[in-house]
Order: structure tokens, then sequence, then C-alpha cells
């Protein structure tokens, strides 16, 4: 269930955003612009699987510019994400890890052009990569862009709904990494993780990962959580000994006005958040 609503939490930072070098709509400078023009004075760039984004982020980006990731995870064969802060982006296995999953993506792109190719689509791959723009890594999200150009969907929702979503006649599964790779992706090149929108789903198997030793943090503040989701996580957060985070999660094709910094943390928890990049000894910790 859709349960936008401007956060009354006044946001001082955006951890959660996705340009064009994964999924966004805007470019890493085109999104910085905007956070600039909001007022939000810390931002994370957290683009799926890929770092490429980053540095035109933090170059057209006037407050301080957080390095972020956004891995995909399979868990107990369910899906979920882990957000990635403050690491090395030189780290040569995360470098290696990230590279391999951008392969992954494409050759999945492939294999979603010749599913709809045979359910009578005449897709090819150079119709998709005109809805890439700047984007240096295409997805389902670009698929969808160029179904409705032709004429063969309405919306991005219905492609999903018809075509691409989950069970779906076209769809192909994700390459993901456990979360025990992930914790360790990210730790070991300077990071910190943090469990991103547990709230979207919410069933008792998420206890092993929101109490999980390793994990540094929560997603608390996020488009789709209710208010009493938000409360519960934070109270996991604080028996746990959790950080928590926020983020509007914005892609900019969202069906409602959602803007980046519509959601995020007040100063009081970017403080808590900047003490633990500092304590946790991570990559960024000399820069904040």
């Amino acid at each position: 269930m859709n349960t936008f609503k401007p956060s009354s939490v006044p946001c001082y930072a955006d951890l959660h955003l996705h340009s064009t070098a994964s999924d966004g709509m805007y470019t890493p400078a085109e999104l910085s612009e905007q956070l600039t023009q909001k007022g939000v004075l810390v931002a994370a760039l957290t683009d799926h699987d890929t770092i490429n984004g980053f540095e035109e982020f933090q170059s057209h980006f006037s407050g301080i510019s957080i390095i972020g990731v956004e891995l995909s995870i399979l868990y107990d064969r369910l899906d979920f994400h882990v957000l990635g802060y403050g690491f090395d982006p030189n780290n040569d296995v995360l470098k290696e890890r990230l590279q391999y999953y951008q392969e992954v993506r494409a050759e999945r792109l492939n294999k979603i052009i010749v599913h709809l190719q045979a359910l009578g689509f005449p897709l090819h791959q150079h119709d998709v990569e005109e809805e890439v723009s700047h984007s240096l890594s295409a997805g389902r999200l670009h698929i969808a862009r160029a179904m409705i150009k032709r004429g063969w969907v309405g919306s991005i929702k219905e492609a999903f709904d018809k075509y691409l979503g989950y069970d779906k006649p076209a769809y192909v599964p994700k390459a993901k990494m456990s979360f025990e790779e992930a914790l360790t992706l990210i730790h070991q090149a300077q990071g910190i993780a943090v469990l991103a929108h547990p709230g979207k789903t919410f069933p008792k198997i998420l206890t092993p990962l929101v109490t999980h030793s390793d994990l540094d943090g929560i997603e608390s503040w996020h488009p789709a959580h209710t208010l009493e989701m938000r409360k519960k996580l934070e109270t996991i957060a604080k028996k746990h000994g959790k950080i928590l985070t926020g983020g509007s999660d914005f892609h900019g094709n969202e069906a409602m006005s959602l803007s980046p910094g519509d959601f995020g943390i007040d100063i009081e928890h970017w403080m808590i958040v900047k003490r633990y990049l500092k304590e946790r000894q991570t990559f960024i910790a000399p820069y904040l």
C-alpha cells in the first residue's frame, strides 16, 4: 500500500537517492541541483549496485556528499536491500563485485528482451538504449519506457504489472548476494551497512536481519513506512544498538509527487549518524 505523505521531520539529510547511473530519471548533477534548491544539506547517492554517478554528484552538490550504494540481497528466498555508506570507492574487492553485478545486469536485460520478443513485442536492445540517456546501467525501468513509447503499454505500472514484475511473463530473476556477503563487502571497504526500507515488507523473517550483530543501522524514515512501522523499527534499533537513517528513495519516476528531501533525517539524527561514521573509522570519517 502506498503510504506516501511528506515527512513532518525537517529534512537535513536525505540518505537514499537514485540517479541515471542506475534507474533514476535525473542525472547526478540534476539531482544535486534539486537537493540544493530544496535546502538539503547532506545527501547520499545510493544507486543500485553501482557508484559510477557519485563523482558527478559530489562535484555539483553544495552540501556534504556521502558516498553510498544500494545492494540487492536474497534472504530465505525473499528480496531485500542493504545500503552501504562512507566506504572507500577505490576498494578493489568492492569494485570487482560491483563490476560483476553490472555485467550480470546487462545479461539479464538481454534475457528480458528475448522473453518480450517471444510474447510478440519486436523490441531490441537499441530501442532500450534510447531510453538510457546518461544512465550507465539499463534496467527494467528503461524497458518499460521503451514499451510506453511504442504504445504497447500505457504506463510503467502497467508494464510491470503485466510483463516485467515478479512472476510475470518477461520476468527474469536478478542476481543477488547474500546478506552476509553484503555486510562483509561494505565493512571490508571501511563503510557501514544499513537495512533499507524494511517496513515495505516486514514479515517475521526480518527479525534476524534487523537484529544482526554486524548490521549498523536501519532505515526508518521512508515513504513506504507507516507511522506505526517507523515506531516499531525505532524500538528495535534502540534495543539492539542500531543507528537510524532515512531518505526519500527518490527515482524521479514516482506517480506520486515525491521530491528529493521529502523524507530524510533531521539534524539531530544526522549528528548521530555522523558520530557513528567517525567512531567506526569509516573511509570518509576524516572528511566529516
